[in-house]
């Protein structure tokens, strides 16, 4: 059974609802004002709220923005009840997050109609985000995350206990073993970063951005994927080119997207042999293109990847968390892309990443 909550200062008008509502199946209760309302918000986690504007003490705006600050109620839906009706108003209720807006005398119909609309709404968006929950915890099992987190821990306390242990290392070794905990250290931070990627943007929902201008797009391609091959200590492999073309992610997306496509191309590829980023538009998409010298795969290897694969375990045996592909896949189901790889065993790998919509010339970042 629903419950919802009624506030509304007039007390024929919170009788009159609740008998309807009552009716209908649903659990009722009421308060004769914001605070009061609240009080009852916070103690029973209703689903619905019904909540009038023009209230004594708090109006239904500002009991509305209290509400969406609590985690408890952010998600909760609100009806608007109120005699006003000017586009201004309805605007005002809207921008504060307001589910929807009945006027005063609201017909035993409409509310009805109003208020299963809302609830149905938001039972499928408690589904959605469950789905998404539950695919989360699979895909973390198939990346094997405990043992990618305890493969570089393992690392740093082996070395920390030899520097415990008296006699157990010359003097001249310390700075050595402390490259080693460094080096898992970063590892591990690696790891965790991708991990929290990747928790973000599967409870993340698509949107429409603006995107980034131009210029703004290739220079921040340019400065990640510069980092990444300087971490990998590849500087001189890098080549980085093509054209300003404005791209329909955010900066923080954007870097990310880079970062995972230029780190495979890194990881996948040996030392002294050219990794190159091209961001460029192709038959009027923005497009770019990561391309390394490596190994390549094979016809059953880029199958799998079509099947989720772990990106970052293209080539048996070698080390990762596996959550690389599904974090540029991810990406481009929030902002509109697609990705393709152009491939053959022996002679490297291109990943192409394609947005399917121009995004206007004066977007902004």
């Amino acid at each position: 059974m629903s419950r919802v909550l009624i506030i509304d200062d007039t007390e024929a008008m919170r009788d009159v609802i609740s008998d309807i509502l009552s009716a209908e199946g649903y659990e009722v209760t009421s308060a004769a004002d914001g605070a009061a309302g609240l009080r009852e918000a916070a103690a029973l986690h209703p689903d619905l709220i019904l909540c009038d504007i023009m209230m004594p003490g708090m109006n239904g705006f500002e009991v509305l923005s209290v509400l969406r600050r609590e985690p408890s109620t952010a998600v909760t839906p609100v009806i608007f009840l109120t005699g006003l009706g000017g586009p201004e108003d309805l605007r005002a209720a809207m921008n504060l997050g307001a589910d929807d807006y009945l006027l005063k005398p609201v017909h035993a119909n409409v509310l009805i109609a109003a208020v299963a609309a809302r609830l149905t709404r938001s039972a499928a968006v408690r589904r959605e985000a469950e789905r998404r929950l539950q695919e989360l915890r699979e895909e973390l099992t198939r990346s094997l995350l405990p043992h990618e987190f305890l493969t570089p821990l393992t690392t740093v306390m082996g070395l920390a206990s030899l520097l415990m242990e008296e006699g157990a290392i010359q003097a001249r070794d310390t700075k050595e073993v402390g490259r080693g905990i460094f080096g898992a250290g970063q590892m591990l931070e690696g790891l965790i970063e991708k991990f929290l990627a990747y928790a973000e943007l599967h409870a993340a929902t698509p949107v429409i951005h603006p995107g980034l201008q131009a210029e703004k797009a290739f220079e921040t391609a340019r400065e990640e994927a510069t980092h990444r091959a300087l971490c990998a200590n590849r500087s001189a492999d890098l080549d980085v080119s093509g054209e300003p073309v404005a791209v329909p992610m955010t900066s923080h997306h954007w870097r990310l997207l880079v970062r995972e496509l230029v780190d495979n191309a890194l990881k996948f590829s040996r030392a002294d042999s050219q990794v190159t980023v091209v961001l460029t538009t192709s038959n009027g998409e923005p497009t770019l293109t990561v391309r390394d010298q490596g190994q390549g795969m094979s016809a059953e290897d880029l199958e799998g990847l079509e099947y989720r694969a772990p990106f970052m375990r293209r080539h048996q045996g070698q080390a990762g968390l596996g959550l690389g592909l599904s974090i540029v896949r991810r990406l481009l189901q929030l902002h509109g892309g697609a990705l393709s790889f152009e491939t053959a065993a022996g002679e490297g790998t291109t990943a192409r990443v394609r947005f399917l919509v121009q995004p206007p010339a004066t977007s902004t970042s």
